[in-house]
Order: C-alpha cells, then sequence, then structure tokens
C-alpha cells in the first residue's frame, strides 16, 4: 500500500508507446549526422571560347535521391547550398546541369506577340546526364571550388 507521503505518479506513455518512439530519435540523429558532413561548394561559370563571366543562370549538384542548385551571380560566380545559401552538400558523385535562359520577345507578322525562351549556352548543359559535368564532394568541411565552362549556343 502507498504511504501517504509517496508521490503519485502516472505512467503517461504505456511500454508499447515509448518503444514506437526510438526509431524517430535514431532518425534525428542520423540526420544530425548526416548535416555533418556538408561540404562548401562554389565556382565560377564562364564561356569557354573567351573565358568571360556567365552573366546569370542557375547551377544544380544532382543525384539520384539529392538536389541543390544555386544561382550564377553577375561575376559569373555560383554557390550551392541546400538549406541555406552556404551550408554546402553531403558528401557523393554529383551530375552538374547549368541553365542560362533568356525571355525574348518577338513580333510575328500578323502583329502579335510572341515571348520565347533561348539558352545562351549549348542546350546539352540543361540536363544533367547529357552536359557531361560531373563532381565529387568528399565530405570535408573545407569550402571548396568548382569552376565550369560552358559552350555557347550554336
Amino acid at each position: 500500500m502507498r504511504g501517504e507521503h509517496e508521490p503519485l505518479t502516472f505512467n503517461i506513455l504505456d511500454n508499447m508507446t515509448q518503444k514506437s518512439f526510438i526509431p524517430f530519435i535514431l532518425l534525428g540523429f542520423v540526420f544530425l549526422l548526416g548535416c555533418a558532413d556538408r561540404q562548401p561548394l562554389g565556382g565560377t561559370v564562364t564561356f569557354s571560347d573567351n573565358g568571360e563571366p556567365v552573366p546569370f543562370g542557375v547551377v544544380e549538384f544532382s543525384t539520384d535521391t539529392f538536389r541543390a542548385d544555386g544561382a550564377i551571380q553577375s561575376d559569373g560566380t555560383y554557390i550551392i547550398g541546400t538549406d541555406t545559401l552556404t551550408d554546402g552538400i553531403p558528401k557523393g558523385m554529383y551530375s552538374i546541369l547549368v541553365r542560362v535562359d533568356e525571355d525574348e520577345t518577338i513580333q510575328r507578322p500578323d502583329g502579335t506577340l510572341n515571348s520565347i525562351t533561348r539558352s545562351l549556352i549549348h542546350t546539352k548543359y540543361n540536363n544533367p546526364m547529357t552536359s557531361g559535368l560531373t563532381h565529387e564532394v568528399d565530405g570535408s568541411r573545407t569550402a571548396r571550388t568548382f569552376d565550369i565552362q560552358v559552350y555557347r549556343a550554336p
């Protein structure tokens, strides 16, 4: 029998419910460990014919299960981030695509306007499977540079 001064306790979560939280706790630890090996990455995108910086666009690094991108700045530089601009990307082998699309409005013979998008670079760079660009991220916390040269659109 409980004594008069013993604290009254309630088991809010039964044993089965407590055990069901274990996978979620382990998943949280795996997630935190996975974030620890992100590598800061950036570089410069230039035209291969004259070395001039590509003035705008997007660079995307992807694997079968992950994708991260960064905007190309007016000086050709880019930074790849996952959750923030500078947190980097996880270890792995990445396929890369580069998009440099420009919208243009043309007037048809009947006077109507038509908006078209054209790429300033060769269209092979629009697809990571055809771009020919790959990069391996080693997972170190040291910032790395990966410069990219692209052909102009024909």
